[in-house]
């Protein structure tokens, strides 16, 4: 598992995929009656992106063909920053209970809510009922997880501020690269998909 940022290049293109993945157990009777078993408590994203230009001489292609091969394809994982969707401000996680301390930092979609597995610790800002909590009250544990040195009060809203990642690795173990200029490179469709934790 890398700490590195998969590379932000300015030929990428503008389109960006993304489709949330589930997993589901199907079983039909003899009469066509379904149970279904879900299989994750949490999507699995997928990711498409695609670069449209990749310049030799600012060294463009050789970055791209380097974090690809440090990762020995879809071997070892790396973080992903969304251009879309990467900050959160006052994002209500949790609210307190007066005996729990343990909560885990989430991200909302509409009215979808989904767990935050890599925040950026650098600029995290966590409040308690509007009031910001010093970084010395807490601990931000593996896996977008703040322990409160003491539980917050029962009814206190929580909520945090800041930038994540996405943990992911390649989808594949080849990338194709196509030279259709001296000097300029592009890729087909690059393919990512997040892990997930829980």
């Amino acid at each position: 598992m890398s700490t590195q940022i998969f590379p932000s290049l300015p030929g990428m293109s503008i389109v960006i995929k993304r489709r949330p993945e589930w997993r589901t157990r199907v079983n039909e009777s003899w009469n066509g009656q379904e149970t279904r078993v879900a299989q994750r408590a949490w999507p699995r994203w997928r990711i498409t992106l695609q670069f449209e230009v990749l310049r030799e001489a600012d060294g463009d292609l050789a970055t791209l063909q380097a974090f690809f091969n440090a990762h020995r394809g879809a071997f070892e994982s790396f973080r992903w920053l969304d251009p879309d969707a990467s900050t959160v401000t006052d994002q209500l996680f949790a609210t307190g209970d007066g005996n729990a301390t343990l909560f885990q930092l989430t991200r909302q979609i509409g009215t979808w809510v989904e767990p935050v597995w890599e925040p950026n610790p650098a600029g995290l800002v966590v409040k308690d009922n509007g009031s910001v909590v010093l970084p010395s009250a807490y601990v931000l544990g593996s896996r977008g997880q703040i322990q409160f040195n003491s539980a917050p009060a029962a009814g206190h809203v929580l909520t945090w501020s800041g930038m994540y990642w996405m943990r992911a690795r390649f989808d594949r173990d080849e990338l194709e690269f196509e030279r259709f200029l001296k000097g300029y490179s592009k890729t087909g469709s690059i393919d990512l998909i997040t892990e997930v934790f829980a």
